[in-house]
């Protein structure tokens, strides 16, 4: 997350960071509308292999850009390694950061044709093995490799990795963080603001200063917001989001959200982001990735199985068709008093009846959207080779037996049975 660097502190260096494209004398691209709501992640259509005129209006190497999404005339790209799932979210995230809704009255429009004028797009690049990724990304080549990257007037390209955009069945999304969102706020930050609020700069760097000089992010678990004013902005704009909680708690009173916290411990900050964000809107309410959740519980029992049962010896997996969903064990009780936690949990039986229970973590099974939610799961349970349960359910069976808070009671294994 160093764009600033290369474009503030080593202008020497901007030879080799890119350029923007200068505007040709006949635009190929459509317009950037002056109006523009929400969409939701499923209304994308990924277009492949990326059109000529976008090939050619932003000087593309169509080898590395095979897949392309137009969010209002900002191009979302990717190379054939992304999922076109994970291509749909990013788009999500950029049509909610940059709709009406997000954005203050009047900044909405202002803000996306300036993007749209400087060329702005977006890329998201596979995360590789022991690295980011982001080296090989064609205009990220000569650059450190980064989790993500804000746009500068000289390359306005927004690049982050593929895991941001992932719904996992393995942790709480919203305490990580969001680095397109994070990257967004840099976008926005350094090719529009310094025309639509000419004294932008000078007040982040009184109220950076200020925060500073007061240590009001010492002790936060927030280090990073410390690094320099670009850094002070972007965490912030996460903040303000509630995607950064991981970092966060320790300084924070429960059950206050991420956003009334920021707005209590640096109100210059606060005030700063109100500036071109609508405190009024909620943006990650509203996002598929950090959509609510069904819980699914496997009630076991020590006498239907002929060994033990020893939690740290299961292998649970969830299938729906031949795609398998990763999950993930955890075996500290303490984690599971968080509501937002999206886990494989396996701990003794919190009612009479039965010895353990095993929670996989689902989808909200409520939601229209076929690339998260699925019409039949099946779960199968395993111990050294031992099968404790094998079952298959429709969407349909598992929410008629899904009580108020979202939680399916299998408690029957053996015979696939699910209880109320």
């Amino acid at each position: 997350m160093r764009p600033t660097l290369c474009a503030f502190f080593g202008i020497t260096l901007l030879a080799g960071c890119g350029s923007g494209k200068s505007s040709p004398a006949q635009d190929p691209r459509s317009p950037a509308p002056h109006e523009q709501s929400v969409q939701e992640a499923n209304q994308f259509e990924v277009v492949s292999p990326v059109p000529d005129a976008i090939v050619n209006a932003y000087n593309l190497d169509s080898d590395y850009y095979t897949k392309y999404i137009d969010v209002w005339g900002i191009p979302i790209l990717g190379p054939k390694e992304v999922s076109s799932v994970l291509l749909k979210n990013a788009a999500e995230i950029v049509a909610h950061q940059l709709s009406d809704d997000n954005l203050q009255s009047g900044m909405g429009p202002l803000i996306r044709e300036a993007l749209y004028d400087k060329y702005f797009r977006v890329v998201i690049f596979p995360i590789q093995s022991g690295s980011y990724g982001s080296t090989l990304v064609p205009e990220y080549r000569n650059f450190p490799d980064e989790a993500g990257y804000g746009a500068t007037p000289a390359l306005p390209l927004t690049g982050i990795n593929s895991l941001a955009l992932a719904y996992r069945g393995d942790r709480p999304n919203p305490t990580q963080g969001n680095t397109l969102v994070h990257e967004l706020t840099h976008s926005i930050h350094l090719l529009t603001l310094d025309t639509l609020l000419p004294e932008f700069e000078a007040q982040l760097t009184n109220a950076y200063e200020h925060a500073q000089a007061e240590d009001l992010w010492t002790g936060t678990g927030m280090g990073y917001i410390n690094t320099n004013r670009f850094e002070y902005l972007a965490v912030g704009s996460e903040l303000w989001n509630n995607v950064r909680a991981h970092e966060a708690l320790p300084g924070r009173p429960e059950p206050m959200s991420l956003r009334q916290h920021l707005k209590k411990n640096d109100p210059a900050l606060y005030n700063l982001l109100a500036l071109f964000y609508n405190d009024g809107y909620r943006m990650t309410d509203q996002l598929t990735i950090y959509r609510g959740y069904h819980t699914l519980t496997v009630e076991l029992s020590q006498a239907d199985y002929p060994m033990a049962i020893d939690l740290n010896q299961i292998d649970r997996e969830l299938y729906s068709g031949e795609q398998r969903f990763y999950l993930s064990k955890v075996t500290n009780p303490q984690v599971r008093q968080s509501a937002e936690s999206r886990y494989s949990y396996g701990f003794s039986a919190r009612i009479p009846g039965h010895d353990y229970d095993i929670d996989l973590f689902l989808p909200d099974l409520t939601q229209d959207h076929p690339d998260y939610v699925k019409e039949a799961y099946r779960v199968r349970l395993t111990q050294q080779g031992v099968v404790l349960t094998d079952c298959s359910f429709t969407r349909q069976e598992l929410l008629s037996y899904s009580d108020s808070d979202g939680k399916i009671r299998l408690t029957n294994p053996t015979a696939c049975e699910l209880a109320l």
